[in-house]
């Protein structure tokens, strides 16, 4: 196997906010396989320096970038080291001089989750959150961007649709605009949701409908389906334990940081689990993919002879 050129590394699985959907905040008092802590930017220095290969790191998936206290030691390494950086952020927090590093040291794209266009909305699924203090922070950015003459990072105001806030929308589409962000609805993990305003809502996706569960009803297969990831850009955990997938919060695949990411990779478990993925083994209670919504969508097309195994992200 050869060794992919693109990670996702895991900078904190800490977050500020509580959002309902989120078992992030649960992970305080009860860590789990995820656990609750930051990248060590000692640990950053080593993994890139063992693994030259490596050009490009995701650094969010389960928790918030920017309450990493050694961040903009990490941002300023990658650019010196020529790797590019990306994340998803709910942007809460974020100094001034978080913010310089972050236009200076050439991160390359943010989205920013913004599920409301005022306080009250907002907060009702981005609970602790303050919409005016995020909006603050995105115009932080812009100025560092306009001072270093900067295009990165782009930056994209991504609305997670709910039935409390798809009439907003169209509104926090224009504000989007205003603040010089791109635009992007995604569904929620809401079991059952129904949009009463379809029209809006679907006029917003391709798919043509206005849930997770009325995309795979419609095209025989999930909306989220990461499993590609597993090979092409494995999760990281931010103490090192390969845990391959975003979904997978059951179990580690050893630790890169002290086998490196090749040993990992080959192991025979890890191999044992592609081998699930792709339709070659039974799946059992002891592999991530027991119980996932996403499992046997790659298996599916493999069997079927389709090349097209991207997920819908």
């Amino acid at each position: 196997m050869s060794v992919p050129q693109s990670v996702f590394l895991e900078a904190s699985s800490t977050c500020q906010l509580r959002c309902p959907l989120c078992d992030t905040p649960g992970r305080k008092n009860k860590p789990g396989t995820i656990g609750w802590g930051s990248l060590r930017f000692e640990d950053f220095r080593k993994f890139l320096d063992r693994h030259p290969q490596i050009r490009s790191v995701s650094l969010s998936t389960h928790g918030e970038l920017f309450l990493n206290p050694e961040l903009r030691r990490i941002m300023a390494h990658a650019s010196d080291k020529g790797v590019e950086l990306s994340g998803i952020s709910n942007l809460n927090t974020l100094k001034p001089s978080t913010a310089e590093c972050l236009v200076r040291s050439g991160f390359s794209r943010l989205m920013v989750s913004i599920d409301g266009t005022d306080q009250r909305v907002y907060e009702m699924y981005r609970r602790g959150g303050k919409l005016l203090r995020v909006l603050k922070n995105v115009r932080l950015i812009n100025h560092y961007k306009d001072k270093f003459r900067s295009l990165s990072p782009t930056l994209t105001w991504m609305f997670v649709v709910f039935d409390h806030n798809e009439h907003q929308i169209e509104q926090a589409r224009a504000m989007a605009m205003g603040l010089r962000m791109g635009f992007l609805t995604r569904f929620s993990w809401e079991r059952g949701a129904k949009a009463g305003n379809r029209q809006a809502v679907v006029r917003e996706r391709a798919f043509g409908v206005v849930s997770r569960q009325e995309f795979t009803r419609k095209y025989k297969k999930p909306y989220f389906a990461p499993c590609l990831q597993v090979w092409k850009s494995p999760q990281i955990n931010w103490d090192g334990n390969l845990l391959g997938c975003c979904m997978n919060q059951r179990m580690a695949f050893g630790n890169v940081f002290r086998s490196g990411l090749r040993s990992c990779l080959t192991s025979p478990s890890y191999r044992a689990w592609q081998g699930v993925i792709t339709g070659r083994r039974r799946v059992t209670p002891d592999v991530p993919c027991f119980g996932c919504e996403a499992y046997g969508s790659l298996a599916g097309r493999i069997q079927r002879g389709k090349k097209d195994v991207s997920s819908h992200l």
